[in-house]
């Protein structure tokens, strides 16, 4: 498939996207982009003291993983609304429509559309040679537009997983099917596509010699390129990659490299032995659940490991089912090279603990604010009360507390070994480094600090145990070698009823917190 980039150039070779549920995929014949889809992701300023601060805490290596990765995002992050005519299939019919995409490329050859976003036309409104154009600014398409530019406006970056379903009046669907007949002078005119591609959503890669040793990953954000691939290609073979955003899996080399597919759940022709659950995080157990009823036999599932009580009876269900099947939960403190000092200096007993995280500000068009997503207790605050599950050994709870104010969310765990966690949540931090963290530890024979998950200090009256320090990503890196190496040799994965003590605490937090939030307006939803 043709993609016009940012550069006012068309590149070849991309992947079509699998058609989710809800969608039709467009013959695009005219693409007019009116609106940057932009606030979707994170998108980091080039500065030269962002860079410093990273080199400091991260290191040179984990450092120029995150800059090639960014760079390579480019054409993700390229995205507009658009709207044009084009043909798809209505109804076991291919008809000519009026499209709207909420968010996509400014120029491209075939897209997916939400059934909403389509409407119907006669057959000469989508005869014609491939258009595409860029209009100057939000303000001339306000101009031309009028009312139906302010309608169009407010679906930018509109997803389906918002739980939403989009409207749009008839004024407004003329006012495309007349644009889109004939475009506004002025704008700006793409170049001629190349000669029509035919529709291929996968990409055939090198066959694996040792399948037992490879794996393949779901979900090909930042992290997974980051942290997850770069530490498992060490001792494993990347095998495929399923990633649902063509753009971000870029055009097809050439070069020998591994299979790619836009679906995002395994194909039933694929022979999958150990793969990475990465995607959007509502998505990871049943992508995990399919992997393990098609045969998977290692699954790292990233966190949050399951976003609702029935995402995690459905994930123990299927690890009853299929005994034989490894699941390895990616939390990384959970590995961190601090912890034997932990153990060490705070004794066997149970370990009490407080946190006090600082969160990244969120794009006001993240992912992360979707609805079905979970709030902020699933996606981030996860990472705390595991960790003071793992520390403790994973007993019962035997009381759960939150509180909601304006500026936090506090959540209070107490244990049924007599230990006792509170975890602060501060919705408003510095991005310098990403989310930062003030951990402390104590039991009746010591204290302990943690910070940024890379300094320790441990105390025992009026004597100082030890005073450690490593790079901030070493508990990340110690993690996937660990998974590697449990992958190559065989070994267990996680422990079912640690899986379940975890995973059903974070989603009876983060219930608690939806109905806290529901009695005050003066807080973030998410």
């Amino acid at each position: 498939m043709q993609l016009l980039e940012a550069s006012g150039e068309w590149r070849d070779g991309f992947l079509d996207q699998a058609i989710p549920p809800g969608a039709h995929r467009v013959e695009v014949v005219v693409q007019l982009a009116l609106f940057p889809a932009d606030a979707q992701f994170f998108v980091r300023r080039r500065d030269p003291r962002m860079l410093l601060a990273y080199l400091r805490a991260f290191g040179p290596t984990q450092v120029l993983r995150k800059v090639r990765s960014r760079q390579s995002e480019v054409t993700r992050n390229d995205a507009w609304l658009s709207v044009g005519v084009g043909w798809a299939e209505l109804e076991g019919t291919r008809t000519a429509v009026a499209f709207v995409a909420s968010s996509g490329p400014r120029g491209v050859e075939r897209i997916n559309v939400a059934r909403p976003l389509l409407r119907p036309l006669d057959v000469g409104s989508a005869e014609g040679p491939p258009r595409h154009l860029v209009a100057p600014s939000p303000a001339a398409v306000h101009r031309v537009l009028g009312a139906a530019a302010v309608e169009l406006e407010e679906l930018v970056g509109w997803q389906p997983e918002e739980g939403t379903v989009p409207s749009l009046t008839d004024d407004t669907w003329a006012a495309v099917a007349k644009l889109a007949a004939q475009p506004s002078p002025g704008w700006v005119e793409a170049p001629p596509r190349l000669p029509a591609t035919p529709v291929r959503e996968r990409a055939e890669g090198v066959p694996v010699v040792d399948r037992r040793r490879s794996y393949h990953v779901f979900g090909y954000g930042q992290y997974a390129k980051v942290n997850a691939t770069a530490n498992l290609d060490r001792r494993l073979v990347l095998a495929g990659i399923h990633e649902i955003n063509p753009a971000q899996l870029g055009p097809a080399s050439g070069e020998p490299g591994p299979a790619l597919d836009t679906s995002p759940m395994p194909r039933p022709d694929e022979d999958i032995v150990n793969a990475v659950v990465a995607g959007y995080h509502h998505t990871h157990v049943p992508t995990a659940v399919a992997l393990i009823e098609q045969g998977a036999r290692h699954v790292i599932v990233e966190k949050p490991i399951a976003t609702t009580a029935e995402q995690v009876d459905a994930l123990l269900d299927v690890l009853d089912r299929f005994p034989a099947a490894r699941v390895h939960c990616a939390y990384q403190r959970s590995h961190s090279p601090f912890n034997g000092h932990l153990r060490a200096d705070l004794g066997t007993g149970p370990v009490s603990m407080a946190a006090t995280v600082y969160e990244v500000p969120l794009p006001p068009r993240h992912w992360y604010r979707w609805p079905v997503v979970g709030n902020a207790v699933v996606s981030n605050g996860c990472h705390w009360i595991d960790y003071f599950l793992h520390v403790n050994g994973y007993p019962e709870t035997t009381a759960l507390h939150v509180m909601v104010l304006a500026t936090q969310t506090v959540l209070t765990l107490e244990l049924h070994n007599g230990a006792s966690g509170t975890i602060s949540l501060r919705h408003q931090g510095s991005p310098r480094l990403g989310v930062r963290d003030l951990i402390q530890f104590w039991s009746d024979e010591a204290t302990a600090t943690i910070e940024d998950n890379s300094r320790y200090r441990s105390e025992r009256g009026y004597r100082v145990l030890r005073s450690v320090s490593v790079p901030r990503a070493r508990a990340t890196e110690e993690m996937y070698r660990e998974f590697a190496r449990r992958i190559e040799l065989d070994l267990p994965g996680d422990d079912p009823r640690a899986i379940r003590v975890s995973a059903r605490a974070v989603v009876e937090l983060a219930r608690l917190v939806d109905e806290a939030r529901a009695a005050r307006a003066d807080v973030d939803p998410r």
